[in-house]
Formats: C-alpha cells, sequence, structure tokens
C-alpha cells in the first residue's frame, strides 16, 4: 500500500482588547487541553499557530504553556507557524505592516522557542499573489491554504494532495494545501472516518501529503475525547501514515508544480476582502481610519522609541475581525470595533509631541470616495465633517480613546426604509431631516416616516474653511415636498470647533412664495458602550430643572432646554444645548442582540413664509467628570 505523508496542524487566535477572563476562558477550555494531549503522544508531530495577542497573554498569565510548548518543539515535535502578529486581512494592510508584523511574531518566537519559523499563516486564507514576495522577504518559505482556493487557479481539486511552488517577482514560496473535505471531517464527523477517507487518498495516489489545519476551538470541551481518538488512530496507523511537519517534508519533498492563485477569500468566493470595503460603508471608514493612521504614525522622526510604540497601537487596530461580516460577529461587534479605534486613537496620540501639536483643520480624501473631507484634530477632540449631509462621521474624545460615532449602517437597523430613490446615509451626527408637522418618534424609529426633503444623504456645497477660526461652512438648495407641491428651501449649516466643544450653527430659508410649515430634526447617533445594554444615565433639563429618561426605551419628550447624558463607561458628560427649546426623540438602537447606539433627535416644529428665514444653534460639549 502507499504510504501518504500527513500533515496535521491548528492555528489558535483571539482579537486584542478581549478582557483577560476571556482569554483565561478559552485557554482553560481548548488550549490547555489541546497542548496536554499531544504531550501525552509524543510520537504525534502536528504544526501549531497562534496569535500574537494569546502567546502575549500566556507570556504573563501561563508561562508553564510556553514551557511546555517549548520542550515541544526541542524535541521537534511541534513546529510553529510565524504569521502577521494581530492577524490582519494581509492584502489590506501597508506593505511595511505587512512585513513588520511579521517579522514582530517571527521575533517573539525565536525569543522564546529558540527557533526561527519557517512557515507563515495567513489570516482566513485572505491571498493575494504578490504575497509569496512578502512571504520571502520576511524570511518564510512556506505557507498554508486552503485546497477550495486551487479551484480559481484552474487546476482540479484531485491534485490538492500536493505541495506547489508560487512565485511573484522572482520570490518563490512553497505552498500547502489545507483539505477542506477532511478539515470540515474531523470538525463534524468521527475520527474513524477520517482515517479512512485519508487511507483511500493513499491508496489512489503515490507521493502525496494531505493537510489538515482545524481551528483550537473545535479541540476542547466535548470534543477532547474524539482528538485523543484521533490521536490513538494517528499513532496505530502508523505502517502506512507518514506523519510529518512541513519543515521536514520539504527536505525530501519537491513541490509538484508552479502555479499562481488569484486573489479570493477562504471560502473561494470572488467577493475578496475588498468587495466588503464597498458594501459595509462602517468597514470602510474603520480601513480609512487605519490608513490615515499608518500615515500619522509613518511621520513620526528622530523618536524610534515612540515610533515603535505608535505602530505597535497601529497594528493591534489591523486585526481582521472589523474588516469583513461575520455571522458570530465581524464588523457588527461592537466590541470589536471599539478595540480598533482606541488602537488607532492611542497611536495618532503618541504621534503628537506634548508642546507642538496645534489644533488645525485639514483636507484630504479621508475615505477615498473622491471628494474630499474636513478633518479638525484638536488637543482634545476629533471631529471628521463629511460633504455627505454635511454630517460628521468620526467624533474622537481624546482622553478616553473613544470615537462616539462608532456606529453601523442604518440598513442594518429598522431606522431606514429601503427605497433605492431615496439616497442612503449612515447613522453618524448632525443629519438634517424634514417632516411634516404630524410626523412622530415611533415612525421615526421604525423607519415608517416619511422624509419630505432631500437633504438627507445629500452631498452639501463646501462655502467656507476658516482655518483660523476653526470653522466649516456648508450649504444646501434642496427640495422640500408634500401635499402634492414642492417647495425650495435653502440651509446653511457651519460647524465651529473649541476644545472640547462643537457649535453648530443652521439657516433655513424659504425659498418659495408659499408657507412651509414642517419639522426639522438634526438626527446625532452616539455610541455609549460596548455591553450588551446601554451603559449611559440620561437627564433633560426643562423649565430650569432636570429630569431622568429612561434609557431602555423610546422616548419623546417635549419643551427640553438641554440634554445630558452621563457615559459611566469613560466617565464622561457630553451635553447637548440649544438657545431654542427643542422635542428630543431618543432611543437605542439594537443588532444582532447587542447594542450599538443610541439616537438623539431634537426637533424643532416651524413655520417659514415665503423667503423667510430661521436659525436655529446646536452645541456638544464633553468633559471628563
Amino acid at each position: 500500500m502507499n504510504k501518504v505523508c500527513l500533515v496535521f496542524g491548528i492555528y489558535n487566535f483571539q482579537p486584542p482588547g478581549l478582557p483577560g477572563s476571556k482569554y483565561e476562558e478559552y485557554y482553560q477550555q481548548y488550549y490547555k487541553k489541546m497542548l496536554v494531549l499531544l504531550n501525552e503522544y509524543r510520537d504525534v508531530p502536528a504544526v501549531l499557530h497562534f496569535s500574537g495577542t494569546i502567546l502575549e497573554w500566556m507570556d504573563t498569565s501561563h508561562t508553564e504553556y510556553l514551557d511546555l510548548l517549548s520542550e515541544m518543539v526541542r524535541r521537534k515535535q511541534v513546529e510553529l507557524l510565524s504569521g502577521a502578529f494581530y492577524d490582519p486581512i494581509l492584502p489590506l494592510i501597508p506593505n511595511s505592516d505587512k512585513l513588520g508584523q511579521i517579522e514582530k511574531l517571527t521575533t517573539f518566537l525565536r525569543k522564546h522557542f529558540g527557533k526561527k519559523p519557517r512557515g507563515c499563516w495567513i489570516t482566513e486564507m485572505a491571498w493575494e499573489p504578490s504575497l509569496a514576495y512578502t512571504l520571502k522577504n520576511s524570511g518564510m518559505d512556506y505557507t498554508i491554504l486552503n485546497d477550495n482556493l486551487l479551484s480559481r487557479a484552474d487546476w482540479d481539486l484531485k491534485d490538492s494532495y500536493y505541495s506547489y511552488i508560487t512565485e511573484d517577482q522572482g520570490k518563490t514560496v512553497t505552498v500547502f494545501l489545507n483539505s477542506s473535505e477532511l478539515t470540515k471531517l474531523f470538525i463534524s464527523g468521527q475520527p474513524e472516518e477520517l482515517i479512512s477517507r485519508i487511507r483511500l487518498i493513499a491508496e489512489s495516489r503515490k507521493n502525496s501529503v494531505v493537510v489538515v489545519f482545524i481551528p483550537g476551538e473545535s479541540i476542547g470541551g466535548e470534543n477532547s475525547e474524539r482528538f485523543e481518538s484521533f490521536l490513538r488512530l494517528l499513532r496505530k496507523n502508523r505502517d502506512w501514515l507518514l506523519l510529518q511537519n512541513p519543515l521536514l517534508y520539504l527536505k525530501s519533498s519537491i513541490p509538484k508544480k508552479r502555479i499562481y492563485i488569484p486573489a479570493v477569500n477562504c471560502d473561494n468566493s470572488p467577493r475578496f476582502f475588498r468587495y466588503y470595503l464597498t458594501q459595509y460603508p462602517d468597514i470602510n471608514l474603520i480601513y480609512s481610519r487605519m490608513i490615515h493612521t499608518n500615515i500619522l504614525v509613518n511621520q513620526v522622526r528622530g523618536d524610534k522609541y515612540k515610533k515603535r510604540a505608535a505602530r505597535n497601537e497601529l497594528w493591534k487596530g489591523q486585526s481582521n475581525s472589523v474588516y469583513w461580516n461575520a455571522d458570530n460577529g465581524g464588523i457588527f461587534f461592537n466590541r470589536l470595533r471599539k478595540n480598533a479605534y482606541r488602537s488607532f486613537l492611542e497611536a495618532e496620540k503618541i504621534t503628537r509631541t506634548d508642546s507642538g501639536f496645534i489644533p488645525s483643520i485639514i483636507t484630504l480624501d479621508f475615505d477615498m470616495d473622491g471628494r474630499k473631507e474636513f478633518l479638525y484634530q484638536g488637543k482634545v477632540l476629533n471631529a471628521y465633517v463629511h460633504q455627505k449631509s454635511g454630517a460628521i462621521i468620526e467624533l474622537d474624545y481624546l482622553p478616553s480613546s473613544w470615537n462616539y460615532l462608532d456606529t453601523i449602517d442604518k440598513k442594518y437597523t429598522n431606522m431606514i426604509k429601503v427605497n433605492d430613490a431615496d439616497p442612503r446615509y449612515s447613522a453618524k451626527a448632525f443629519i438634517d431631516h424634514f417632516m411634516v408637522p404630524g410626523e412622530n418618534l415611533e415612525k421615526f424609529k421604525t423607519g415608517e416616516y416619511s422624509e419630505i426633503g432631500d437633504f438627507a444623504g445629500s452631498t452639501y456645497n463646501v462655502v467656507d474653511i476658516n482655518k483660523n477660526r476653526q470653522s466649516i461652512q456648508f450649504v444646501r438648495t434642496g427640495k422640500v415636498k408634500f401635499n402634492e407641491a414642492e417647495y425650495s428651501l435653502r440651509l446653511e449649516k457651519k460647524y465651529t470647533f473649541r476644545q472640547n466643544t462643537i457649535h453648530i450653527y443652521y439657516t433655513l430659508t424659504n425659498l418659495s412664495d408659499s408657507l412651509l410649515d414642517l419639522k426639522f430634526g438634526v438626527e446625532i447617533n452616539l455610541s455609549l458602550s460596548f455591553a450588551e445594554k446601554p451603559d449611559y444615565d440620561l437627564s433633560v433639563v426643562r423649565g430650569g430643572a432636570a429630569g431622568e429618561v429612561n434609557v431602555e426605551s423610546g422616548q419623546e419628550i417635549k419643551e427640553v432646554e438641554s440634554i445630558n447624558i452621563i457615559d459611566n463607561l469613560n466617565t464622561t458628560l457630553i451635553t447637548l444645548f440649544s438657545a431654542d427649546k427643542c422635542i428630543l426623540w431618543s432611543f437605542p438602537v439594537r443588532y444582532r442582540g447587542m447594542y450599538q447606539y443610541t439616537c438623539f433627535m431634537p426637533v424643532w416644529e416651524i413655520s417659514l413664509k415665503g423667503g423667510e428665514t430661521v436659525k436655529r444653534d446646536l452645541s456638544v460639549k464633553l468633559k471628563r467628570l
């Protein structure tokens, strides 16, 4: 009978920023049991990959685990894979960060285990051909990809039980192909079925190599006994099953041929990770923030320690989870978004010099949509202003490293009707709404209200940027339609930025000849927690007296003079106030069972004669309690 080489591996990943209790839970349930069982079967080799976040945590919390792992490496039972330290989607991050993150994990492994790794784990199997060049320049000789990628390279899947070589710009690396079929069988089937399937492969192919790489979470808990049964079967079938780790295999085997695998996801979808940037506005904003932070970090000169610290925070924010949509988390997992933004803000703060930083407004195409955005960067606040809706899309409170506009797109809640004729807008801040007098909170909350203006989601024109006064002024002449009539309305909106306060001044002018009676609302969405429930207190001032408001349900409150929001997590007071009393609509927004943000909307009832002008203003102040 033909012998078949089996490369068995386990990968383990956790995103940065999780509480230590969560790491401990995974350690006890999965990682500890995995290594203890492998240690009992010393004649069964395995390839292991741990994300840098897990290794860092173990280095402080469970050094005995690293000691055992080091012993297993010394006796050549375990081969450790390098990779990008914080497990980013490699094709999405700048080349310097690709190299830097791989070097960081490689250095950690070499220092702790005495051996430099030669193989590299590719997060989520997100592959682009140019990665061959990056891997080789990082000192890597091989990587592991899913076998379903071969169908994108026009090769028959029956050829997946061999190693291949791929190349970019003359740099070559070997590719081992993880069997999707066998991996699924390991996770959901019985060990005997898996071994029988491998035997069939051995009988039909000579000199083949079978790769089975599984997630660490598929081993612990109730699956521990099944994993041990699998290890026993490997030992029992050594007469035809050759167990080897990749480096040993490469010493005696040559890749079957050279292939080129195009850009593709792990699920073989043509919708590569860049697809998410175009379909999910909030993913694109985090990506844009990452690119912008990379630029800020690379501008640091003369202080290598500061640059290294800032770069490491940037790398934490590149962790893959928030750059795609996943059923069990991804961009919709509030805590992961918060961790990413916190890392970018920590990096930005490190890049600033305490004495030399001067608040300013800079103009650039921040989100790479072809339009200029306007970034106010202050000592206490950052506010990024977009021409779409004339809205603020990022509001950073630097003392807490918190982006209060880290929200999700409204199409994933019930707050917006699906109507392709209407401009789509994200749940950010200072979005202008015009409604008929009879509209109410419940209709707005469920998306059943009628938007009679064409302002929300439309492009506003910039008429003035005053960098000395730190102000930006927009104008839009739009339409208001109701009662089968159309009216022309001019809206001017001016932002003025101060140390911890943003002032917004509105001027509304009825350009038609008829009387306009309507409701004018300014939507402000604030993300106030990463817990499953809201974690803030809300009170409003009416008639000079403050009254508490229930934050768990929707509220409509009249004659409001000011609004006080206490962010308990960050011990921060946010105050919204206006010279003119308003109606307040407020309600929390959840998605997939998680709190995402709270909508606050001051609403004014306005009556405008033909040619008449009315002014309204808002101020938002943030301060640490």
